[in-house]
């Protein structure tokens, strides 16, 4: 389920990436052609107003049309040329209200007229005047002698050559008010903040006019050509015997371009694809983790619940041997079939070791449970780990000899940070098992190897020792070998579990193998105590 599912997933994140970056390239391109159409159009306002409009009366009618600064481009100031060998030249005062005389601009006089109405340095808008209104000299009889074209033939004024009106906008307000503000307002802060903008001159790619972030960088994501001409909306024809309006060119003088402040959008997408690759793969592989971890928890909670039924039967088997012995000798003895005194003693003798057996196996479950539920209480002190062991043998000492067992206690002692009656517990467990399942040896050895940090207490036997099936799952509660269960073998499957929960309790380990000699070996790891 999970490998079309990555299948699936790989291809959507694929094609989401894609479509993010089309969407991406799409609204960065459409915003810079709304920059180059809004630029445009101010140009052809400011155009329309001062040089191709419809005559009109008076200059002060034609600036009255031009539209405000804060909408539009600043006029820095407004000339009137004429090629009467030399050029000369008139500029507006505001003040007086009228044409002054000045110098023609030096970038004029050495520009081809037919190069189209836009000056790209200094930004300016040329043209000649469409109309005759009145605050226009009166025309000559004739052109200058080898004048330049364009010249307009009129009724009454046949080659007089037409004024030409050159308007020069603020460079400095260009700059630093009207290009931030138009491409703020079409770009948008959230995506200034991811894209770089500048403006560079198509005859000069490498020369830059303005830019905005870091454009340190070759191939644009976006761009479109600026100042491509005068472009009118309405439809009014030239005048009569004037020349038709200047054509569109298409590349535009300068071009306007942006990128991403990565490098590129590919470099954006791809990085994003592989990031939500990434974060997929992680959640995958998350899923089938915890389907890992379900199907084991279900393969767990099947087996526990085996191992409990198990328990349950073993359990119930191993409580009724001792409570049916107790049973019988109580009765016989009460009913007075058995009156020597002898065989009192006996009887005697075997109530009192199924009490105890009946005893440590309901201990065992009660402790297994108090450590499982975490109410089993421990009280740490510095404890002998020789003193523990001889605790042990003492208490074990009549069985040991009964089954003809050899007990050895080894090694120097060593004091170790422990709850006493917890690891008696543990230690009495090893033991009980080495004398049930190591019977044949008639061999038990408690040894003590401290280090510099924690004790060994290794308890060993001489047993036919533990099979390799069975070492995984020792620990394991309610779980019992297969000898075990084959010789059917009294026991609760808890001894181990409880020792290995004990010692864990501990902060410690403990770990089963089999010796080389022949045998168990189990070794339990404590904290030593250093004062």
């Amino acid at each position: 389920m999970l490998v079309p599912l990555a299948w699936l997933q790989y291809r959507w994140i694929d094609e989401v990436a894609a479509a993010g970056h089309a969407r991406t390239r799409a609204d960065v391109k459409a915003a810079v052609d709304r920059i180059a159409s809004e630029l445009d159009r101010d140009l052809t306002r400011v155009h329309v107003a001062l040089i191709s409009g419809p005559p009109v009366d008076s200059f002060l009618d034609r600036l009255a049309r031009l539209p405000e600064p804060a909408e539009s481009l600043s006029v820095a100031r407004i000339l009137k040329v004429i090629d009467d060998e030399p050029w000369t030249a008139e500029v507006w005062d505001a003040q007086r209200q009228a044409f002054a005389p000045t110098n023609a601009p030096e970038w004029w006089i050495s520009r081809d007229r037919r190069t189209g109405p836009i000056q790209p340095a200094p930004l300016a808008v040329v043209g000649p005047v469409r109309g005759r209104p009145r605050w226009l000299p009166p025309f000559t009889d004739g052109p200058p002698p080898g004048g330049p074209p364009p010249f307009v033939q009129r009724a009454g004024n046949a080659g007089a050559p037409e004024p030409w009106i050159i308007v020069e906008f603020d460079e400095a307000k260009f700059r630093n008010e009207y290009l931030p503000r138009l491409i703020s307002r079409h770009f948008g802060a959230e995506r200034l903040r991811e894209f770089a903008v500048r403006i560079v001159v198509v005859a000069k790619p490498h020369e830059t006019v303005f830019a905005m972030g870091e454009t340190a960088w070759t191939t644009p994501d976006a761009e479109t050509p600026l100042l491509r001409g005068i472009i009118r909306e309405d439809s009014l024809p030239p005048p009569p015997g004037g020349r038709p309006r200047a054509p569109i060119n298409a590349s535009g003088l300068w071009r306007l371009q942006a990128a991403h402040v990565s490098g590129s959008l590919e470099a954006v997408a791809a990085a994003t694809r592989n990031r939500n690759l990434l974060v997929s793969g992680i959640t995958l592989v998350i899923l089938a983790g915890a389907f890992l971890a379900l199907a084991n928890a279900a393969r767990r909670s099947r087996e526990l619940a085996q191992l409990q039924m198990e328990f349950t039967a073993g359990v119930s088997h191993e409580l009724r041997s001792p409570i049916a012995v107790i049973a019988s000798a109580g009765d016989n003895l009460a009913s007075g079939i058995v009156a020597e005194a002898e065989r009192v003693r006996e009887y005697g003798a075997i109530v009192r070791d199924e009490a105890t057996r009946l005893n440590t196996m309901v201990e065992q479950v009660l402790r297994f449970s108090a450590i499982e539920s975490g109410r089993l209480p421990l009280e740490l002190d510095a404890m002998s780990a020789r003193g523990m062991l001889a605790a042990v043998e003492l208490e074990l000492r009549d069985t040991a000899s009964r089954a003809g067992f050899t007990w050895k206690i080894e090694g120097a002692d060593a004091a170790v940070r422990a709850d006493g009656n917890a690891i008696h517990v543990a230690l009495r467990n090893l033991a009980e098992n080495g004398l049930k399942h190591a019977a044949a040896g008639k061999w038990l050895r408690f040894s003590v190897q401290p280090f510099e940090k924690t004790v060994d207490i290794v308890v060993e036997d001489r047993g036919p020792g533990i099979p390799s099936e069975d070492l995984p799952r020792l620990f394991e509660p309610f779980y019992r070998g297969a000898d075990s269960r084959r010789s059917q073998r009294r026991g609760s499957g808890l001894g181990l579990a409880l020792v290995e929960r004990i010692v864990r309790a501990h902060g410690g380990a403990v770990r089963a193998e089999n010796r080389h000699e022949g045998g168990a070996r189990f070794v339990i790891t404590l904290p030593a105590y250093n004062t």
